[in-house]
Formats: C-alpha cells, structure tokens, sequence
C-alpha cells in the first residue's frame, strides 16, 4: 500500500487481529506480509493499517479486501457415456463445487483426455478408447484448482470398457441330416458366455441366403426363396452352412460359421 505523506514510523498493519511483518519499503510504499493458518476463519477478512505522519497527526483505514479460502473444490456426477464402452470415444462429464482457475486435467487409466466445454462449473471431456486399452472398469481422475490455490482430486469408475468382440461356439446341428419332407426339425447348438443379441442364417452352397432364423435355434427346412427348385417352400436336398453373428452389450460383434 501506499501512504500519502511521509511518516515518522512504519505504520502498523494487522490482519484478523494479529500483526503482520513488513517485507520492504521504497519511499512512501510499504509490502507486508500475513500467513493465513488453518485456523483462521474462511471468507471476507479484515485488514487494518495505522500511522503517524511528521506532525503526529494519526491516520487509519481499514480494508475487507480480501477473501480467506482454504477448502478445495470438490468434483461430483461423474459419467461416462456409453456406460459400456466399446473402441471409440467415450464422453466423460462432471461438477464441480465452485468456479476453477482453469479447466482440470483429467485422465483415463494414467492416459489424457481432451477437454470438450465447460457451462459454469459442469465440464465435458473426450477419452478414445482403444483396442489395446484394459478392459473392465476404467479409472478416471479429476484434478483442478480453485483462484485461491487449493487443490481437489477425484477418482472415479463410471464406465466400463469392452472392445472383446464375444466368443461364439457352435456345438453343431442335430440331427444332420435331417429330412424336413418327413416333418423333421433340426436343432442349432451355440453358446455365448455374455449377453448379446443373436442372429442366425441359412445359406446354400452357392452363398445364398436360404433362412433367416433371428435368434431362432430350429430349422423346419423351409427357405424364403432360394433353393426351393419344386417350388414347395422347402429346401431342396443338399448341404447348408450356418452362420451365427453376435454382438454385445458394448457393441463388439463377431461370426462364426457352421
């Protein structure tokens, strides 16, 4: 601060009531210093300044400056979206407790992220997931400062990544041969150690779509169309190949062939 005049002695200077130590003077500028503790109270602090000038006569002012915050800001609200998160982006959000010095930096599993938009204290990130990234719960962590300095940190798992495509195992069809004029069926064995949607096809030995079976485990023999040479609806005599696609809940798929 500065004095108007000059003074017969420093002047006094006290912030919360305890003294604070001069640091330098340069003519009429004075520099003091005050180390705020723990224990003094948060929020709008006062600060008073007294001297006399050369005559004696005494002057004081008394300021509420300054603001005393020693709580960091903390993050809540974390989500990942999709919550199941196959190779590709993932959109991470939050909130933030109070207004940041700048945006935090925030990483998945040790690797950066980039920084979307902010509106307020609600931030948006990007993560690209990647084939080689670990799979199960990603780890995300937060870490950003307040204007006064304090710093806050958050880890949290709000999403999961899967880029494993599932596991198809056919187990075979029975019976093989079957004989569909005789009101025979054939059942198609698989299995998938994960939830996924399942669909089935028939195909001719020429790589023509004979039946589109869905999720459907039963063939009857009757075809859509192709390999249908009397015109009955069932497929005529021959051998068939099977395919099964499957994808997950993440959105991995994968095929096999019978």
């Amino acid at each position: 601060f500065d004095a108007s005049e000059a003074l017969q002695t420093d002047p006094a200077v006290s912030f919360l009531g305890k003294s604070a130590t001069l640091v330098s003077k340069s003519g009429n500028t004075y520099t003091y210093r005050f180390t705020v503790s723990a224990f003094d109270p948060q929020g709008a602090a006062r600060f008073s300044v007294s001297g006399r000038d050369l005559a004696g006569n005494t002057g004081n002012n008394d300021n509420t400056d300054f603001v005393i915050d020693l709580n960091p800001p903390i993050f809540s609200a974390v989500e990942g979206e999709p919550a199941l998160a196959p190779q590709g982006e993932v959109k991470i959000g939050f909130k933030s407790s109070e207004p940041l010095a700048a945006p935090p930096f925030v990483s998945v599993n040790g690797k950066s992220t980039v920084f979307l938009s902010q509106t307020g204290n609600t931030y948006s990130y990007s993560y690209s997931v990647a084939a080689a990234d670990a799979q199960g719960l990603a780890t995300v962590k937060i870490l950003g400062s307040d204007p006064a300095g304090n710093f806050g940190t958050l880890m949290a798992n709000p999403f999961t990544i899967d880029t494993t495509p599932p596991n198809i195992t056919i187990s075979g069809v029975n019976p093989n041969p079957f004989v569909p004029n005789m009101l025979q069926r054939t059942a198609i064995g698989y299995s998938v150690p994960e939830p996924a949607d399942i669909d089935i096809n028939v195909y001719d030995s020429s790589g023509a779509l004979v039946k589109a079976l869905g999720s459907e485990t039963i063939w009857d023999g009757k075809t859509g169309g192709a390999s249908d040479a009397n015109g009955d609806g069932i497929a005529d005599q021959g051998i068939y190949t099977i395919k099964i696609s499957a994808k997950d809940q993440a959105g991995n798929q994968a095929r096999r062939v019978e």
